[in-house]
């Protein structure tokens, strides 16, 4: 009779853990599309459909005619910009387009992709070649434009780069405070003896360089289980046999960082194979660092492709936080002129110093909450600063990491 009674009392304790996550995720993404909460199940269902109207239309829209697309979620369209609206017909006529044809939006735009992509080009040369400190850059269809971010004073060669910037129309928008990367770490903690988890997003520390950052997904590469977070996560003060890292809370080992790259992508990778016997991976994202048993389930579902599509972060800095896809392919040019390309934009999500690294996320499940798509990790934000933009987060793709580090994805242990 008593083990009846633990079982129910299990059931119900995971139960309730559970529909915790789900409140908790639903309002993050009530607050990004300002929304009822009772809404937010129709409002993703609508997300995946106008994903797959946009795959869809991708097949008929070239780049000379046309200018990209955006779904917005709010009014249920997929956002069709062209420098020719002649063409309108043309889309709406084709047979497996015809049946969503009042989910189009087509609006009248001045440049065409062909041209935002000749120019993006050319800046892109640019930046490789001349390296402006503390520039981000790249192609927002919702502007119909080239934007440009400037984080730092500029010298000579950043004007240059805005002088050259303007002459394509692009936006310039300054932003001289503090770039949120790593942070220091709090000393005087111990090593716990009481087993633990290790969840994405949590904190992870190189004592050795007294800066941590957040755990971002897992991976494996022939035998070896590898923690992927920003290559920036770790320090240049010390050699590469220094390079452990450990959890921030218990300050147990996880295991020691094997590769990190900041250019052209900024990648760190810790091998597992010595870790602590009193931590445990986990492959389930934190979603509140005042509740560590409210976790979400990682499935391995498709990365997002859709401008306007929502994505979320997890950080041991602060809470989840969601924002809109912006800007694809995005270019950036860190204060020591590394290079890094293949970046995506995310604006309205919010992070602070310590939660680069950490996973970003996408709800792939209308109909559970709990379940989610890991699509990259955190490399760069800003939080503080004035314009349509902010707060905005920088994020490197899941398929770069993985591909241009040869890793296969895990989603359980």
């Amino acid at each position: 009779m008593k083990f009846g009674y633990f079982i129910i009392n299990l059931l119900f304790i995971f139960t309730l853990q559970k529909h915790l996550v789900i409140i908790h995720a639903q309002e993050q993404l009530a607050r990004l599309w300002n929304i009822p909460v009772h809404l937010i199940p129709r409002y993703l269902e609508r997300e995946l459909h106008l994903n797959n109207v946009n795959k869809i239309l991708e097949l008929y829209l070239d780049d000379s005619n046309f200018a990209g697309t955006y779904i917005d979620v709010k009014s249920n369209s997929v956002i069709i910009y062209t420098v020719n609206m002649t063409k309108k017909h043309d889309i709406t006529s084709k047979p497996n387009i015809r049946e969503y044809e009042r989910f189009l939006d087509f609006r009248k735009v001045n440049k065409s992709l062909a041209y935002l992509k000749s120019s993006f080009k050319e800046l892109d040369r640019m930046a490789k070649q001349n390296r402006p400190r503390g520039i981000y850059t790249s192609i927002h269809p919702r502007f119909n434009k080239i934007i440009v971010i400037v984080s730092l004073p500029p010298d000579q060669r950043i004007q240059a780069f805005i002088g050259a910037a303007r002459q394509y129309d692009a936006d310039i928008y300054f932003d001289l405070s503090p770039t949120i990367t790593s942070t220091h770490t709090k000393r005087g903690a111990v090593t716990s003896k009481i087993s633990s988890i290790l969840l994405s997003g949590d904190g992870i520390g190189n004592k050795f360089d007294g800066s941590f950052c957040s755990a971002g997904f897992w991976a494996r590469s022939k035998n070896q289980t590898l923690l992927v977070t920003a290559g920036h996560c770790n320090g240049k003060r010390f050699s590469r046999s220094m390079k452990k890292f450990f959890t921030l809370d218990t300050k147990n080992l996880i295991g020691k960082m094997i590769h990190s790259s900041i250019a052209p992508h900024d990648i760190g990778l810790i091998d597992i194979k010595k870790m602590s016997e009193y931590l445990r991976p986990s492959t389930n994202i934190k979603n509140d660092k005042n509740a560590s048993y409210l976790e979400l389930f990682v499935t391995d579902g498709v990365p997002i492709f859709s401008h306007g599509a929502h994505l979320c972060r997890s950080g041991i800095s602060s809470l989840v936080s969601c924002g809109y896809v912006d800007a694809f392919n995005g270019i950036y040019v860190n204060k020591d002129e590394n290079y890094q390309s293949d970046l995506t934009f995310v604006d309205k999500m919010s992070c602070t110093g310590g939660d680069s690294g950490g996973p970003a996320f996408s709800f792939s499940d209308f109909l559970d909450f709990s379940l989610v798509n890991i699509n990259g990790i955190v490399i760069v934000g800003a939080d503080n600063a004035t314009s349509p933009l902010y707060p905005f987060t920088i994020v490197l793709p899941r398929e770069i990491i993985l591909n241009s580090s040869r890793l296969d994805f895990i989603t359980e242990f």
